[in-house]
């Protein structure tokens, strides 16, 4: 809370506790990017296309802790509620590095049919989250600032997106009941991605900063999912009508999206009392602290509907 007077509230808490500051003298944040891509067609029909990436960040905004060592700084107004005050302030000091590889391979619809294969790879470092998030990290979590490079928050190796295309135009396909399929298209798309990292806990009530792994060196479980897409179009009189259906997950499978950080699943363990999502504690026994929906991603859902063109 601020302490105040009558005339007004004080600059600093009680308890000289302030956040990270702004820096007017901030520099303009650098990005250095190359792509080398290669692209081939075969018979009119199939395709390829490949290509490498590098994107080097400089300069990023982040936060330096003033008070102690190098940024000690001394301030006889005591602005902070302190001649030897202790506070971030935001600075051009982090990096990331984000390179890969991406590959697909397709076949244009004939026949009725075709495909489409995308695979790609790519690793993402930093030295640093977003200033918000790793001002939390030290302050309420306890989490001591990174001191080489880890993985990004949002680093996922591998991607591999399968597609399977069926269409039919205005002449029938030469197979049974073909007449029924004129001006349909349908689509089965397979996907699975790398799961996202996370700091793993070495405790089996998830507190405690001593039993922390290093930052992000967890990797929760891959996701994947079944998407299905069917289309169907029609004309009575002079009105076109188009009738779809998407069915997300058709299989319904349980893709972990949050994971607990001392079992790495999203099934049981326990949840890091020092996380910000970690909502209610572990020992409460009233608490719904096990029941965590939000770790699980969306089952099966399906939306359908109809468009109408004159």
């Amino acid at each position: 809370p601020l302490e105040g007077t009558a005339s007004g509230p004080a600059l600093f808490g009680s308890q000289y506790s302030v956040p990270f500051l702004g820096n007017p003298h901030l520099l303009t944040e650098q990005s250095t990017m190359w792509e080398i891509g290669y692209n081939q067609e075969f018979d009119n029909t199939y395709a390829l296309t490949a290509a490498i990436f590098n994107k080097n960040q400089t300069g990023l905004t982040g936060i330096a802790s003033v008070g102690s060592g190098l940024f000690q700084v001394q301030d006889p107004g005591v602005t902070y509620g302190s001649s030897t005050p202790s506070y971030s302030i935001l600075i051009n000091n982090d990096f990331a590095t984000s390179r890969g590889l991406e590959m697909s391979f397709r076949r244009r619809v004939q026949d009725n049919w075709g495909f489409d294969v995308n695979y790609g790879f790519s690793q993402c470092k930093t030295n640093s989250t977003d200033p918000q998030r790793e001002f939390e990290r030290q302050t309420s979590e306890g989490d001591d600032p990174i001191r080489g490079e880890v993985l990004c928050d949002i680093d996922q190796p591998h991607r591999f997106t399968g597609v399977l295309r069926l269409a039919a135009g205005r002449d029938a396909p030469d197979i049974p009941f073909g007449d029924f399929l004129t001006r349909t298209s349908a689509a089965l798309i397979y996907t699975t991605t790398s799961g996202l990292p996370y700091t793993p806990t070495r405790s089996i009530t998830g507190t405690g900063i001593i039993n922390e792994s290093p930052r992000n060196s967890g990797r929760a479980p891959s996701t994947g999912s079944v998407n299905l897409q069917l289309r169907k179009d029609f004309g009575i009189s002079n009105v076109n009508y188009g009738v779809f259906a998407t069915v997300d997950n058709l299989l319904a499978r349980r893709n972990c999206i949050q994971v607990y950080s001392t079992t790495g699943t999203c099934d049981s363990g326990a949840a890091d009392q020092e996380n910000r999502r970690s909502g209610n504690f572990v020992n409460n026994p009233a608490s719904t602290a096990f029941d965590r929906p939000q770790f699980v991603g969306t089952r099966r859902a399906i939306t359908a509907g109809m468009r109408i063109s004159f």
